[in-house]
């Protein structure tokens, strides 16, 4: 599986040359091979590629992300009818039972309230016990919804003077990471054989990548650690603060280090992963829950602290 993830700011040619990325840009040229890619975010408008290289990167399962004018993610390139049992997969996918996608999601709230936990605990600031309770709380279908409450302590207790879908550099660079992590999940969906629409929670008729929005839930936390990582400012109660003055928008450097999220070093399974590689144990281990109708089938991912990148060689 690739390890680069690369984030095109510049005008530049993207094409195909010899079986190889080929990246020409400022009167130099670049050439990376396609298996050692993970991912292209494209933020230049003016960027120029070839459909051949558009047909390899769906052919290698290579992630490509579009930007709007504001430099967030809004689109993406993802690969079809990759897996050799498609149909099978996606007929298990459609069969599956109400009730047990209700335990499903309640597994995934679960872990996803115990990571925020973790990230309280690991900022030293409070709020973990109540967490830890609220997780223990989650029923079927999170039918009193845990999530909600959860969040809205996690995220006052993380941080100051904060409303998540305010506009301002934190949500800035939550968002931007989510999108990065939303879409390297759909990738393995589709390579899995599972369509990204058919949640288990997320039932959006006008939302494409509705399972991707159910298995994002626990990697949120992950995310958060490596954006607080990057901005690396804390008000005097250790709370990341959102007093920025005029610094609104994510720097070059902001969005070059959010992309590498897919390099972060998580826990599941009981070993340590990349993110990337958790999300794909992750997508491969629900397709062994819906075929075998077990619920502790599916490995969710948990966060390591201090959050810290793979050592790339």
């Amino acid at each position: 599986m690739g390890w680069h993830n690369l984030l095109i700011t510049k005008t530049a040619r993207l094409s195909v040359k010899r079986s190889q990325f080929h990246c020409e840009q400022d009167g130099q040229a670049l050439t990376i091979p396609l298996e050692d890619i993970a991912s292209i975010t494209l933020e230049c408008l003016k960027t120029t590629l070839t459909g051949s290289l558009l047909s390899q990167l769906a052919a290698n399962n290579i992630l490509m992300l579009t930007c709007d004018e504001q430099h967030h993610p809004n689109g993406l390139l993802l690969p079809i009818c990759q897996h050799s049992r498609q149909l099978s997969v996606l007929k298990l996918q459609i069969e599956i039972s109400k009730p047990f996608k209700k335990r499903l999601w309640q597994k995934v709230v679960c872990q996803k309230i115990i990571n925020q936990a973790g990230v309280l605990s690991w900022q030293k600031v409070a709020g973990v016990n109540r967490l830890f309770h609220l997780a223990k709380s989650v029923n079927s279908g999170d039918q009193s919804n845990c999530e909600a409450t959860a969040a809205r302590l996690y995220f006052s207790s993380l941080f100051t003077d904060f409303k998540r879908h305010d506009d301002g550099y934190i949500n800035a660079a939550l968002n931007y990471g989510y999108s990065v992590v939303r879409a390297a999940i759909a990738r393995e969906l589709t390579a899995f054989g599972l369509h990204p629409a058919l949640g288990i929670h997320h039932t959006n008729e006008l939302n494409s990548f509705n399972l991707a929005d159910d298995l994002i839930e626990p990697f949120r936390a992950i995310m958060d650690s490596w954006a607080i990582g990057i901005i690396g400012l804390t008000s005097a109660d250790g709370a990341v603060t959102t007093d920025f003055g005029e610094l609104l928008g994510l720097s070059k450097d902001d969005r070059a280090s959010l992309t590498q999220v897919l390099q972060l070093q998580v826990r599941i399974q009981d070993e340590n992963h990349t993110l990337q590689s958790a999300v794909r144990l992750c997508v491969k281990s629900l397709v062994s829950a819906f075929k075998n109708k077990e619920i502790e089938l599916l490995k969710l991912p948990e966060p390591l602290f201090p959050p810290a990148l793979k050592a790339l060689s």
